[in-house]
C-alpha cells in the first residue's frame, strides 16, 4: 500500500527542504526574510469530479493568507505552501516504487490539477523558467508556483508535491526592493547556476529530498558550485559548508 506520512512530519519535511535548500542555496533573494506558512492537503484521488472539496480547501487557505497579509507589517514578507503527499503518487513514486506508474483513467495530472486550482480561485499560475512571479504580480492576482519531485530542474524539485501562494503585496514590494530589471537577472544566474551543477549535485539534491520525506532533520544542503556575484554572494553557502550546524 501507498507510503501515508503524518501531517506534521509532512510540514516539517517541507521547513527542512526550504531552510537547507531554498534559503541556503540562496535559490530566492527573499525566502529567508519571508514567513512561510504551510498548510497540508489530504487529497488522495485526483479525479475531476472529486476535486471541488480540495478547492474550497485552497480557497479557504488564500482567503486566511490574505488576511494575515492585510495585518501584517508593510516590511514583512508572506507566503504559503500548500502540499500534497498523498497525491500523484503514481507520476512522481515519492512514495514507495511501486507507486509509480501509470496515470489512472480520468484522473489528472499535476500540472493539471494545478492550474485549475488557479482557476477554480482566481490566481495567477505561473513558471520561474518561464518568467518571474514579480512580474506575473501585475495582474492584481497571487500568484502559485509550483515544485514536485520529478521536476526537470533541479531548483523545482521537493520532497512531495506542492504549491506556492505568493501574494500580491509581497510580489510588489519584492519587485520594487529588487530594482526594476532586477527579476531577470534572477532568472539569468538560475539558469547559469543550473549549467554549472554537477552529478554530485544532483546526487546532494536528491539525498536532500530523501532525508526531508523521512521527515527527519535534513544535514546536508545541496550547494550548486555556482557562486553568485554582488549582494547575493555575501550569505552564499559554499559547498564544502553544506553540511548543517544546526
Amino acid at each position: 500500500s501507498p507510503r501515508v506520512w503524518p501531517a506534521e512530519a509532512v510540514e516539517r519535511g517541507t521547513r527542512d527542504w526550504i531552510e537547507h535548500f531554498i534559503v541556503k542555496g540562496r535559490w530566492c533573494p527573499f525566502a529567508g526574510k519571508s514567513q512561510v506558512h504551510v498548510r497540508v492537503d489530504d487529497l488522495e484521488d485526483t479525479h475531476a469530479r472529486g476535486l471541488r472539496s480540495c478547492f474550497d480547501r485552497a480557497q479557504s487557505h488564500v482567503e486566511a493568507l490574505g488576511d494575515i497579509v492585510y495585518r501584517a507589517s508593510p516590511k514583512e514578507h508572506h507566503s504559503m505552501f500548500i502540499v500534497y503527499p498523498h497525491a500523484f503518487l503514481h507520476e512522481f513514486g515519492h512514495g514507495d516504487a511501486h507507486d509509480q506508474g501509470r496515470q489512472p483513467e480520468g484522473a489528472l495530472s499535476f500540472l493539471e490539477f494545478a492550474a485549475r486550482l488557479c482557476g477554480e480561485c482566481d490566481l495567477t499560475f505561473g513558471h520561474p523558467q518561464v518568467t518571474t512571479p514579480f512580474e506575473q504580480a501585475v495582474a492584481g492576482r497571487p500568484v502559485v508556483m509550483h515544485f514536485t519531485p520529478g521536476e526537470r530542474y533541479p531548483h523545482l524539485r521537493s520532497p512531495f508535491p506542492m504549491l506556492q501562494i505568493l501574494p500580491v503585496e509581497t510580489l510588489m514590494r519584492a519587485r520594487w526592493q529588487l530594482g526594476i530589471d532586477a527579476h531577470h537577472q534572477l532568472i539569468e544566474s538560475h539558469a547559469r547556476r543550473l549549467e554549472d551543477m554537477t552529478s554530485q549535485d544532483a546526487e546532494n539534491v536528491e539525498a536532500l529530498l530523501h532525508k526531508c520525506r523521512g521527515g527527519t532533520k535534513a544535514k546536508a544542503a545541496a550547494c550548486p558550485r555556482t557562486r553568485p556575484t554582488g549582494d547575493e554572494g555575501a550569505a552564499y553557502v559554499q559547498p564544502s559548508q553544506c553540511q548543517s550546524r544546526r
